[in-house]
């Protein structure tokens, strides 16, 4: 018993079934290798798997289809998270301010894992592609399952405009796309801004 390995470049619709770039020997419980494919760095591929008797009869009726991304260094890339699909600011006296992120649904990219983590950095002027999102970053947030909108106090700044940039983790270090937030232009002449509240009772 074996498996054929076959490969598309442009989704799942494009793997070509006639042609399979590897085939592996198998026997049950174990998992089929696959050395020296041709992979160029940097792009994406779909790969679909079908298991083959020893009669080198392929089954037809059942697959296995998998998108893989090569990294420029040729290492494999995990499944990216579920990304940070929206973003507001808002401005807070005393130079704060309050961004919320709102992630994106599994309908975006059916191949998203969970997120484990999410970013916030601020975007400096050489761009959010400068970011060093390891050093950076301004917040770190746990993302929980079920829960989409997250927000962080951040700052504060001196006057002037402030850019914000967030981005997901996978729990492998996987990192999702960047989502810019709204620029926003901090205030930092105004109060200090209240960071929390109690109250007592008082007997004259």
């Amino acid at each position: 018993m074996g498996y054929h390995l076959y490969r598309g470049e442009h989704g799942p619709d494009s793997i070509n079934w006639s042609l399979p770039i590897g085939i592996a020997s198998s026997g049950v419980a174990e998992v089929p290798t696959y050395e020296g494919l041709p992979w160029t760095p940097g792009k994406a591929y779909w790969l679909g798997l079908r298991a083959v008797s020893d009669a080198e009869v392929e089954e037809e009726g059942t697959r296995c289809i998998c998108r893989v991304v090569i990294a420029a260094d040729g290492s494999i890339v995990g499944p990216p998270p579920v990304a940070a699909a929206a973003g507001a600011v808002t401005v807070l006296a005393g130079g704060y301010l309050r961004a919320e992120v709102t992630l994106g649904g599994w309908e975006n990219d059916p191949e998203a894992v969970a997120a484990a983590s999410l970013r916030l950095a601020e975007v400096p002027a050489a761009g959010a592609a400068a970011i060093d999102w390891d050093e950076e970053a301004l917040a770190t947030l746990t993302v929980h399952a079920g829960v989409v909108r997250y927000r962080a106090l951040l700052g504060p700044w001196a006057d002037g405009t402030v850019r914000l940039a967030a981005r997901t983790y996978a729990a492998d270090g996987t990192a999702g796309p960047v989502l810019l937030l709204p620029p926003a232009v901090a205030d930092a002449t105004g109060p200090a801004a209240v960071a929390w509240l109690d109250a007592q009772e008082v007997t004259a």
